[in-house]
């Protein structure tokens, strides 16, 4: 086997360990021969095959593994047992105990994975993330800004997940769904289908917010018994979901209006049909005896 790049006599003391530039020796992908590349321990950190690269500015080095076509750039740090393999791409990102990163996962922008955590599929990481624990990501979800997913906590589908959010425990988060703007999900929940969390929730226990369930405005579900979600209302096919605010009142968002249970029974929102309000009236009277059971 030819090899593709050598360690070079330019060494460094990084984190209490000599490491040493490596220089490729030949083409292969995006790297041309003669290019300097980043710093590790031993060739047992970088594959001799494949298009696998360490770019300048990046360490890889303890028993860590850069394999297949895998690409290590930026200002990454990848350490301890750490695998990065398939197509993964990491740039300004720090992979450190015995997580593993693989298929075509993409990771820049101060990104850490750590401890046991598995990221996989099409996944896209950016800004301040960190996953940690056995949390375990695949499939096509996309997180950025300040998320913490860590515990035995599960990503996959085609979830969106941004902007302060908190998963932990056993939770579960797949389908299409959209978590925003400083969410915490945690122990045995799970959110799946096409539901939409935001604005300072928290769903916890062992709720399960499924179907087309939007939930917001500070609320609070730690239970099935939290929340409702109806759909085929009136003539006009709306969906409406009501949900137990941490303030103990009741949210509502009616076919993507949001409101207070007040504006909602009170009718000051958006009017409908007669026997459209006639049905909201009715769900109104259910709504407000189902809640106060709580």
């Amino acid at each position: 086997m030819e090899k593709k790049y050598e360690m070079t006599g330019n060494s460094m003391n990084f984190r209490g360990r000599t490491l040493y530039q490596i220089r490729a020796l030949r083409k292969f992908g995006q790297v041309q021969a003669g290019e300097l590349g980043g710093f590790i321990a031993s060739e047992k950190n970088l594959d001799q095959n494949g298009i696998a690269w360490v770019g300048k500015g990046a360490f890889v080095f303890g028993e860590a593994m850069v394999k297949n076509n895998a690409q290590v750039l930026g200002k990454s740090i990848v350490c301890d047992h750490a695998i990065i393999q398939d197509r993964a791409f990491v740039m300004d990102t720090s992979v450190s105990g015995k997580a593993k990163v693989f298929g075509k996962t993409q990771c820049y922008d101060n990104v850490t994975i750590c401890d046991h955590a598995a990221v996989t599929g099409n996944s896209l990481l950016y800004g301040n993330v960190r996953i940690a624990g056995n949390a375990s990501l695949f499939g096509d979800i996309q997180i950025q800004d300040n998320v913490l997913v860590a515990g035995n906590a599960m990503i996959f589908g085609e979830a969106v997940i941004y902007d302060n959010v908190t998963v932990t425990g056993f939770a579960r988060v797949g389908g299409e769904t959209r978590i925003r703007n400083y969410v915490t999900i945690t122990d045995d929940a799970e959110v799946r289908d096409f539901a939409e969390i935001s604005d300072y929730s928290t769903i916890a226990g062992y709720a399960v917010i499924r179907d087309h369930a939007t939930i917001r405005d500070s609320a609070e579900v730690l239970d099935n018994a939290h929340y409702s979600y109806v759909k085929g209302i009136g003539e006009e096919n709306l969906s409406a979901t009501f949900f137990r605010l941490k303030s103990g009142k009741i949210g509502v968002v009616l076919g993507g209006e949001r409101m207070s249970f007040h504006q909602f029974k009170s009718g000051s929102r958006t009017r409908f049909e007669e026997t459209t309000e006639r049905e909201l009236s009715l769900l109104a009277d259910l709504m407000e005896f189902r809640f106060s059971r709580i």
